[in-house]
């Protein structure tokens, strides 16, 4: 049975390095928590859900370097005369294969089914035959995926059923396996960890990272839980001059509401684990939250998107950045065709060399249901 314990966590489950990203989607703000050097400094936050990509086979791969310039072509979703979901925002994207997964989200209802994306085509279904205990409809959880099986943790739900805006928080945990295509409602061992949404999660190796997120009475959190899956930890290897290893997390909101641009890591090849502040060069992304963060195993690098900043003029963002691994250097994307479209509380997804977007919401309200999709 799945075990959810709080860290600091001194059991030797992180033997096997990896680089994972906490990204920011479908979110607002969560805390991190700060080292012993910085505890003068203000709690900066982490925000959104998680893509754990499986790097077993990654010693085999080309690292492409980025130096310089770099542009990005972006173009609508094709077949689009095809079923699409709704508008929305403060759902999960998670790719599995040549299939992405949406899951939640918040716009004309709250949401819960499941729509599956084939990543060849781009063709929507709605998997109709899901059977088992289905999640409540939600927004601002997280979403990983383990061995076939889509992780869904906590959010926010509708309270009164008859009443969209009167919600209520949560703290479960279900798991869809993808073959068979049953929900599993997860009854989980320890604690206690608070009902949350808009928190941060990641796989590493055979463990559940979640920190941070906002609690019922509108706080937010700063505390880390690891949930034990229970199963043989999978290899993960980096194969890339990684310069630091561990969890990216890059801007978010503090305790006093301040928009942050800093980018901290997660160390989890150290015991306690231990989060950093990295010095970085290039062209910085501005302060933001309720972007996405993803990381390419083509390319090597981080990739920024989007999000908010209320106290910019501009207040929704359209630009993308990445970060090098290997040097830490920051490089600001031009686009070679049409610009992006300015949006926050989106969800993203990597699929061989294509970056795509679903959802999410900016000035003019939600984003319409088309996907876009850019060519790195």
């Amino acid at each position: 049975m799945p075990k959810i314990k709080s860290y600091p966590i001194y059991k030797k489950f992180l033997n096997k390095k990896s680089l994972t990203e906490i990204s920011k989607q479908t979110v607002q703000s969560s805390n991190i928590v700060e080292t012993e050097e910085d505890d003068n400094d203000d709690q900066n936050s982490i925000i959104g859900n998680s893509i754990n990509d499986n790097a077993s086979n990654s010693k085999f791969k080309i690292y492409k370097k980025i130096k310089g310039d770099y542009s990005i072509y972006w173009y609508l979703q094709p077949n689009q005369c095809n079923w699409k979901p709704d508008a929305r925002e403060g759902q999960s994207l998670v790719t599995e294969g040549k299939h992405a997964y949406l899951f939640g989200g918040i716009g004309k209802e709250l949401y819960n089914q499941i729509a599956e994306l084939d990543l060849t085509n781009f063709k929507w279904q709605i998997l109709k035959q899901v059977q088992g205990n289905i999640p409540s409809a939600r927004y601002g959880h997280s979403c990983n995926i383990y061995r076939r099986n889509i992780i869904i943790f906590g959010g926010q739900q509708r309270s009164n059923q008859t009443v969209l805006k009167t919600r209520e928080l949560l703290q479960d945990v279900y798991f869809l396996n993808i073959d068979t295509l049953t929900w599993k409602l997860i009854n989980c061992q320890g604690g206690p960890l608070q009902q949350r949404r808009n928190h941060a999660s990641a796989i590493i190796g055979r463990n559940m990272l979640i920190h941070g997120g906002i609690n019922n009475k509108e706080q937010t959190l700063k505390d880390l839980w690891i949930l034990d899956l229970v199963w043989v930890e999978a290899l993960t290897k980096w194969a890339a001059n990684i310069q630091y290893e561990g969890l990216y997390a890059f801007g978010g909101r503090n305790n006093k509401g301040d928009i942050l641009g800093d980018l901290k890591i997660l160390k989890t090849d150290c015991k306690p684990l231990q989060w950093i502040k990295i010095e970085t060069k290039g062209v910085l992304p501005k302060p933001r939250h309720s972007h996405s963060q993803n990381f390419s195993q083509h390319y090597n690098f981080l990739i920024i998107y989007g999000g908010q900043n209320d106290n910019d003029s501009q207040v929704f963002y359209n630009d993308m950045h990445l970060l090098n691994v290997d040097d830490l250097n920051w490089i600001k994307v031009t686009s070679n065709s049409y610009p992006a479209i300015s949006r926050s509380s989106h969800s993203a997804c990597i699929f061989d060399t294509k970056f795509i977007v679903f959802g999410g919401i900016n000035i003019d309200g939600l984003i319409p249901s088309l996907l876009s999709i850019g060519e790195l």
